[in-house]
């Protein structure tokens, strides 16, 4: 396995870190998105966030947490509040270069289900940290 794919799968666990970790409870969709951006503005790759609740129809209603390509020029006109034990769908993506594809990128999506609490979002299962090489 090339480092640099390594790194890319790296990449898209720090967001999967900053996820769970930046938002709370009563935080409008925005803020949230917000909180999740300030934990990454420092990273060297490309996150882009486009995450949505969970309910009885698969994408429900409810806050939208949406930054892609982490463009945050656009505040959504309506926005409602987050709450303490609603399920998500962690949806993201983060774009990495891999020096041993000449530089390249590799685009890593992810989408792992997770609920809020008052510490933040609880993954239902472990996200992937490794690669599943097949031979």
């Amino acid at each position: 396995m090339p480092e640099g794919l390594r790194a890319a799968l790296a990449n898209a666990n720090v967001v999967h870190e900053a996820f769970a970790s930046a938002p709370r409870p009563d935080m409008t969709g925005w803020e949230a998105t917000l909180a999740i951006a300030s934990k990454l503005e420092r990273v060297d790759f490309l996150p882009s966030l486009y995450s949505h609740p969970i309910g009885f129809h698969g994408h429900a209603l409810g806050p939208s947490i949406n930054a892609r390509n982490m463009d945050l020029s656009s505040p959504p006109q309506r926005d409602s509040r987050l709450r303490d034990g609603s399920y998500r769908s962690i949806e993201f993506s983060s774009t990495t270069r891999v020096p041993e594809y000449n530089g390249g990128e590799v685009t890593i999506p992810m989408e792992d289900g997770a609920y809020l609490t008052r510490d933040g979002y609880v993954y239902f299962r472990p996200y992937q940290t490794e690669w599943y090489v097949i031979r």
